[in-house]
């Protein structure tokens, strides 16, 4: 692995105050006209209801006016907007070949699995950050699928090996190696939930132990997948056929395998794709970026969608203009206040810096942050500092990037947390010398302001 190297940087910080949520008619009456699709079947085993009063905290600051039938929402100050909502100091870094742990506001990191024979294709890590679970296959094919639970702090690895009669496909005809695959930790930290990329979802625990959560007849080619705060509801993003796009599917964890009902259809003109897919805290919504192509150009947009009206709410989509915007990753604050999400030119011009922005759930406030770089493959984290954005600066070195981290303070300031030396060991290597390793730089720099 590689040396960080930390420098400063010189940033134009952009702070917008403008309210896009109300953003694209169009993109949401689209989506809305698929509702009339969805299966009207309920959750399997016990139906999810929401209590009476249950929403997004956000809802709870609303001072409502005399005669009003409904609460308005009041808008958080940037102070509250960007105050830490996190309970850890860590976060994970993912190159195909290898993994690291960064600690904030530090900068220290450290890698904690590298393989040359086997690829990741997710990671998560547990809700206390003790460890980090590794969606593994061999590297020049998919197959030899393996959950690799890593201690973040010792070099202490599990490997629990998924059957071959999983990653084959042997009684399952429509399992095929098109989707992405997922995986997420149960809020116990007991065991892990996975999409396997060649068709359905397991539940494995570290000693071995597996369950179907859904065939690959019906988990087909599953990707991203989310469990509920409280462990009993699963939503997961589905491509049913290679002719559709990609669609949310949601069942009881009470019942297995699941009978999952859909939130979201799958475009069957192949325009609309699903990515993403996490719970807005206790409430029955899922968010999830929706990638629409009937224009030409893939412009992913920012939604919730409520998994029994199955009703999408529009959070954000780019204004329209010369350059748009799509959103990249995104990630709900623990307490479901804010959002925060990074977006990058839907035109995918090079070497354009992306955008951070931290939204208020439910509310009006939203602020905008420009990166100095810009970020493949990013990953948001609440910490006890704030918000860490994390990602891969695209790279000539062999097509594998560098591996970068910024912190968003809550008084507005980007630090730059940690960033890998070019003249390193490439992370696609076998296991590197403590040389190469990455260390912690001395301290983080700030990322400076302009005008």
């Amino acid at each position: 692995m590689n040396k960080p190297r930390l420098h400063t940087i010189a940033l134009r910080q952009t702070a917008s105050r403008r309210m896009v949520l109300f953003g694209c008619g169009a993109a949401l009456l689209g989506l809305a006209g698929c509702a009339d699709q969805a299966s009207d079947r309920q959750f399997a085993g016990d139906p999810k209801t929401v209590e009476p009063g249950a929403s997004s905290p956000a809802l709870a600051i609303g001072t409502g006016e005399v005669g009003s039938p409904t609460a308005v929402p009041t808008s958080l100050p940037i102070s509250a907007l960007l105050a830490p909502r996190g309970t850890h100091q860590q976060v994970i870094v993912c190159q195909p070949r290898a993994a690291m742990v960064i600690e904030a506001p530090s900068g220290t990191a450290h890698t904690i699995w590298e393989r040359s024979g086997r690829v990741i294709w997710a990671a998560a890590l547990s809700p206390s950050s003790a460890e980090a679970a590794l969606l593994t296959s061999a590297a020049d094919h998919p197959i030899d699928w393996a959950v690799e639970f890593v201690d973040t702090v010792s070099p202490k690895t599990n490997v629990v090996e998924i059957g071959n009669w999983v990653a084959n496909g042997e009684g399952y005809p429509d399992a095929v190696a098109g989707g992405t695959g997922g995986i997420t930790w149960l809020p116990d930290e007991r065991s892990v939930v996975l999409a396997l990329p060649t068709g359905g979802l397991f539940q494995i625990f570290p000693d071995g132990s597996q369950i179907s959560v859904a065939k690959a007849s019906v988990a087909k080619r599953p990707s991203a997948l989310a469990i509920s705060p409280d462990g009993t509801t699963i939503a997961f993003v589905d491509q049913p056929s290679a002719a559709d796009g990609t669609g949310i599917f949601a069942g009881s964890m009470k019942a297995k395998p699941i009978d999952p009902i859909v939130v979201l259809p799958a475009d069957r003109s192949g325009n609309r794709y699903a990515r993403g897919v996490a719970w807005v805290g206790t409430t029955s919504r899922v968010a999830t970026i929706i990638d629409r192509e009937e224009l030409g150009t893939t412009q992913g947009d920012l939604f919730f969608l409520d998994t029994q009206t199955r009703m999408p709410e529009l959070v954000w989509t780019s204004p329209v203009g010369r350059d748009v915007a799509s959103v990249e990753a995104f990630e709900i604050s623990p307490d479901a206040v804010v959002t925060a999400f990074v977006t990058n030119s839907a035109r995918r011009i090079r070497d354009k810096p992306s955008s951070v922005w931290v939204a208020q759930i439910d509310g009006p406030a939203i602020e905008r942050f420009d990166l100095p770089v810009e970020l493949s493959l990013p990953r948001i984290a609440f910490i006890t500092e704030g918000l860490v954005v994390s990602g891969i600066i695209p790279g000539d070195r062999d097509g594998i990037g560098l591996a970068t981290a910024y912190l968003l303070a809550p008084n507005g300031k980007l630090t730059a947390l940690y960033r890998e030396a070019p003249e390193a060991t490439p992370v696609a290597s076998p296991l590197a010398s403590p040389v190469s390793s990455p260390v912690a730089s001395p301290s983080p720099v700030e990322v400076t302001t302009e005008g």
